[in-house]
């Protein structure tokens, strides 16, 4: 199987490889979470708004399932 890219070209993938590390791309999530702990500082993002962001979410999958709008 391949996935086409965003420069066009193409990157092929084995179907049931086991996944790795050696293509992520860090998003310092885990990192920004070491931190807040380490210096005792809050997160840049609370977990209320990592909340509502996630409700946008499942709104959004649950409306395109259902075919109609859900409210927040």
């Amino acid at each position: 199987m391949s996935k086409l890219k965003i420069d066009g070209s193409k990157e092929r993938y084995k179907v049931g490889a086991m996944a790795t590390n050696e293509k992520q791309v860090t998003s310092n999530v885990i990192n920004e979470f070491v931190n807040c702990i380490i210096t005792q500082t809050p997160p840049t993002i609370t977990g209320e708004e990592g909340m509502r962001s996630l409700n946008v979410i499942l709104a959004a999958f649950e409306s395109q399932a259902s075919g109609k709008s859900v409210k927040i």
